[in-house]
């Protein structure tokens, strides 16, 4: 049996790679979810073609009732730019996690199943996680003093 040492930074600096290469992976091997391509489907007026996903009769589907729901301008672009964009962006929140907060808790992030699932789906977690992060940081202070006047600036 292996046993990691967790206080070796090589440890830590294999995990993220991994994690890294995980997410570079999954945007190759996996197709993009159900959410992502109704989300792809939905026109200029918020509607979709077939009519509103959830239907008042069950297994009736009304084209004129297109129901209403708002999408980012992402979904607006092709499968490899919604997975380029969540990638960019699940790279960013690990950069910005291994600069504030510290290389472990970046190599933890990077290897999570849920984000690593978003990217390859092309869910909108990675982009909420990004987010949250630069919200947490700026109500907190995280940042040094250094960066106040974007601080106040932003939030």
């Amino acid at each position: 049996m292996v046993q990691f040492n967790l206080d070796d930074e090589r440890t830590w600096k294999g995990l993220l790679a991994l994690g890294l290469l995980l997410n570079l992976i999954v945007c190759f091997t996996s197709d993009l979810g159900l959410d992502t391509h109704v989300k792809m489907a939905v026109d200029a007026e918020g509607g979709l073609a077939w009519g509103d996903l959830r239907p008042d009769v069950a297994g009736q589907s009304d084209p004129t009732d297109i129901g209403e729901r708002t999408v980012l301008p992402i979904y607006a672009g092709s499968e490899a730019s919604i997975k380029a964009f969540a990638l960019l962006s699940f790279i960013l929140l690990i950069g910005y996690v291994y600069c504030a907060v510290g290389e472990r808790t970046a190599a933890i992030l990077s290897i999570s199943p849920a984000l690593i699932f978003s990217v390859g789906r092309g869910y909108e977690e990675v982009y909420f996680a990004l987010m949250f992060a630069l919200a947490f940081a700026l109500f907190t202070g995280l940042w040094s003093t250094h960066r106040r006047l974007l601080q106040n600036l932003l939030g």
